[in-house]
């Protein structure tokens, strides 16, 4: 890192954790907490929140790389932008196990708060 611009730098550092991370943090609540209340329409709101948290964590990494195309202007950082993978295979080796351990434990404490909440609601027989 001594042979980049600090300018170059601190745009890395701004765009690694963008717009789209809060994207894909919320797309399962927004999605699971009116299934998990209602009891219905589980089996399409679970293949959605992965699915969309996936193509979220797909426009962070895109976001991620168009910035450090944009900001290279020494050989240096041009080669660190050509030379990486990651834009490529980031979002299938990291992303998929990423959405499906996150989607998964924010579904998880989803369902159990509502089921605390059931539990708590009900009225007790006489």
């Amino acid at each position: 890192m001594d042979e980049f611009r600090p300018e170059y730098v601190q745009a890395l550092d701004a765009a690694r954790w963008n717009f789209w991370w809060y994207v894909a943090a919320v797309i399962p609540i927004l999605l699971l907490v009116p299934a998990a209340a209602k009891r219905r329409l589980g089996c399409l709101a679970f293949p959605l929140a992965y699915f969309l948290s996936w193509v979220a964590f797909c426009c962070a990494v895109e976001y991620y790389w168009t910035t450090k195309e944009q900001h290279a202007a020494t050989g240096a950082e041009w080669a660190d932008v050509t030379a990486d993978t990651g834009r490529l295979f980031g979002p299938v080796l990291v992303g998929v196990p990423l959405v499906v351990i996150y989607v998964s434990l924010v579904a998880g404490l989803i369902y159990a708060t509502a089921a605390i909440v059931r539990r708590l609601g009900r009225q007790p027989e006489p």
